[in-house]
């Protein structure tokens, strides 16, 4: 009967990672695109404004901007768009600027995801919000920055710098399910008649989907990650006071006082949670929700504090992904002066139930003596059988002699054969 409940919650949570891959996800297919412009290198040549006003442009086609005209460019159905296609000539040390216009109904927090060949520097209604100095093909939407648009029409500014060879843009806005859709947003090239300056959110903070850091690690009788995620201010002004705190249910996960926030500038914070709390909140039976807190000004002209609660998506498939991949140990025991001998005490836990359990140590060989309680194991081709299938609430205690004067440079792993049965 456990073993049926592990496979059912197993499922839950692949549904839950199918549903978060076919989310909603809009390409931007039509930019007016200026370039190329022969740019400095380095860090200061990707910052340095080209235009003369970065943050204030609000291009239409055939504007003539820094000498040249901004005009059409299409990407492909990923929202990928061929530079060097595009501009035949001149394209190796140069920048390019993309800009599209985004209608949303009303203030919507979603995703603008993001890729490049090479840097990339992001702008929305004029603000600065992501930088990335990285050489590198184009992908797919490595760069995720989660936004807060203003209702009606938004300012998206993509600035690429090319060092040499392919010279390629992406962008794609995406739903953050839970939090904020899709619905009634579309994208143009041209500059609408309404827009005349840049607009903006009313004054708010937001906090990005939760980001999980692997590998899981077995402390003692839980599975933890490290996780983080980013608040961020929006409006026209500074968000000052700014605090937040994380919590699911009635646990409290971690919070951080994070003082004056500038709007478009994240800022992370990191917390370590179980597997556990990420699964239930990965599937939506124990939701995680961050409360952000500001300073304002009331009508009187005095500080007033402002809370906002808000839920915080969960990767399901990136879950899935840690829990398929090997298991750091989070704390080995040295009981000689050579660290020769290693121990540490695991108990199994409700996530492993039924899993076969392997102790990865290829550096430590064959001539090493591996014991688990007091059962000596033996050493195949790296790897060391600890149980299986285990059962959630045992103990391992496994202590490891080192072959002497054999040198070794990192902590054996434990890897879970059968990674789909887990939870």
């Amino acid at each position: 009967m456990h073993h049926r409940r592990t496979s059912l919650a197993a499922a839950a949570l692949v549904a839950a990672a199918a549903s978060g891959l076919t989310a909603q996800d809009l390409p931007v297919r039509a930019w007016l695109l200026r370039g190329p412009i022969h740019a400095d290198s380095g860090v200061a040549g990707l910052l340095r404004d080209y235009v003369g006003g970065e943050t204030r442009l609000l291009p239409d086609s055939g504007d003539v901007i820094a000498g040249g005209a901004f005009l059409p460019a299409n990407a492909d159905s990923l929202g990928r768009v061929n530079l060097v296609a595009l501009l035949r000539s001149g394209t190796d040390g140069a920048v390019a600027y993309a800009h599209a216009y985004l209608m949303a109904p009303t203030e919507r927090t979603l995703q603008l995801v993001m890729d490049s060949d090479d840097d990339l520097v992001a702008f929305v209604n004029g603000q600065r919000i992501w930088v990335n100095p990285v050489a590198r093909g184009v992908g797919v939407g490595r760069d995720t920055v989660t936004v807060r648009f203003a209702a009606g029409w938004n300012s998206v500014l993509l600035k690429v710098v090319n060092r040499t060879g392919g010279f390629d843009l992406l962008g794609r806005v995406a739903a953050i399910p839970g939090v904020g859709s899709l619905d009634g947003v579309r994208i143009e090239a041209r500059r609408p008649a309404a827009v005349t300056a840049h607009n903006h959110p009313a004054a708010t903070a937001t906090v990005s989907p939760l980001r999980l850091d692997g590998p899981l690690t077995w402390n003692g009788a839980a599975l933890e990650a490290a996780a983080s995620a980013t608040v961020t201010a929006w409006g026209r002004d500074t968000l000052r006071g700014v605090a937040v705190r994380f919590r699911q249910g009635q646990s409290a996960w971690a919070g951080d006082s994070v003082g004056a926030l500038a709007p478009g500038v994240p800022t992370t914070v990191r917390m370590r949670c179980t597997f556990d709390e990420i699964r239930t909140a990965a599937l939506g039976t124990s939701p995680l929700v961050a409360t952000a807190t500001w300073e304002a000004r009331g009508a009187d002209g005095r500080p007033a504090p402002v809370t906002r609660e808000m839920p915080v998506a969960v990767d399901a498939g990136r879950l899935l992904e840690l829990a398929g991949a090997r298991l750091a140990l989070g704390s080995w025991l040295s009981d000689s002066a050579a660290g020769r001998r290693l121990q540490t005490t695991l108990v199994v836990p409700r996530s492993l139930h039924l899993q076969r359990l392997d102790l990865l140590a290829p550096e430590f060989g064959p001539r090493a003596t591996y014991l688990v309680g007091a059962s000596p194991r033996p050493w195949r081709e790296g790897a060391v059988e600890l149980c299986g299938p285990c059962r959630a609430g045992d103990t391992l205690r496994l202590a490891i002699a080192l072959e002497p004067g054999r040198p070794w440079w990192s902590f054996p792993a434990v890897r879970a054969r059968d990674p789909g049965d887990a939870d």
